[in-house]
């Protein structure tokens, strides 16, 4: 990550690195409360039609709970 910032000419751009154990749509919008975050950004997966009625998808969850603005990107 540091390279691709390094790369864009971005070193200005404060990045953080964080690895939780969980699920990943709970920990997402209790770290952007805890970091005091002003925006979550994320990358939609595809996922088959059937998954996402049994399993839901992540990043709907965290458009729906967030308490910050989210940016999903395909």
């Amino acid at each position: 990550m540091k390279g691709i910032i390094h790369s864009l000419h971005a070193e200005d751009i404060n990045v953080e690195f964080l690895i939780k154990k969980g699920k990943p749509n709970k920990i997402i919008c209790e770290e952007a409360v805890n970091l005091d975050a002003d925006l979550i950004v994320l990358g939609k997966s595809s996922k088959s039609k059937i998954s996402k009625i049994l399993l839901g998808s992540t990043a709907a969850y965290i458009v729906n709970h967030a308490s910050v603005p989210v940016l999903v990107v395909p």
